[in-house]
């Protein structure tokens, strides 16, 4: 059984999460590997590595992200065979000050980036607002889904809720969110992960 060793990770990426569902990201390679249990942390004189044995398992990751307000609400789950694991782990939702001040923009942009080049997506979706009517979404919020959007490495696609109503009823999919207010952004990536499958 292999050992893979992950010495640096992408600037300005958070570092990987290791928890005992053990999600392990290869920035130079994009490749993806769930392992239950085995982990080893090795520290080394320049920098500290970390070590993991896994069985070759690659994993489809999807991301959907509902944004409300000033904040995006992201969730990440990765799917190797009948098995779904959450990647989300404690992440708390991006959220943004003043939508006015450029550098407070730029910090946002950079933020979402970072989230998902730690994730490394295969599919990225982000839940569609209303743009008319009572109950339409303010202007920060399409701003907000315009910077996520400029993600480079996979395209971002919006995603209607009837779709996400549909799937829910037709489906019935098991939602395990580690908050309550990501049940959304839960749904749409198990929805994503359903639509990848039929693919």
């Amino acid at each position: 059984m292999p050992t893979i060793v992950l010495r640096k990770r992408t600037r300005g990426a958070k570092r990987p999460h290791l928890c005992r569902d053990a999600i392990l990201f290869l920035d130079a390679s994009k490749t993806r590997t769930l392992e239950p249990l085995r982990f080893r942390l090795h520290l080394g004189s320049a920098s500290r590595a970390v070590a993991i044995r896994w069985d070759s398992m690659t994993a489809m990751i999807c991301c959907g992200i509902e944004i409300a307000a000033r904040r995006a609400i992201c969730v990440a789950l990765a799917r190797e065979g009948d098995q779904i694991v959450d990647l989300t782990g404690r992440q708390r939702p991006l959220e943004i000050g003043d939508d006015e001040d450029p550098a407070e923009v730029l910090r946002f942009r950079r933020s979402a980036q970072a989230l998902l080049e730690t994730w490394q997506p295969d599919r990225i979706g982000i839940i569609q607002r209303k743009k008319i009517g009572t109950f339409a979404s303010g202007g920060t919020t399409f701003k907000l889904e315009g910077l996520i959007q400029l993600y480079p490495h996979q395209p971002v696609a919006i995603i209607p809720s009837r779709h996400l109503r549909a799937f829910a009823k037709e489906e019935q999919p098991t939602l395990n969110p580690y908050y309550a207010y990501q049940k959304n952004a839960y749904l749409l990536a198990t929805y994503l992960l359903h639509q990848a499958g039929k693919a």
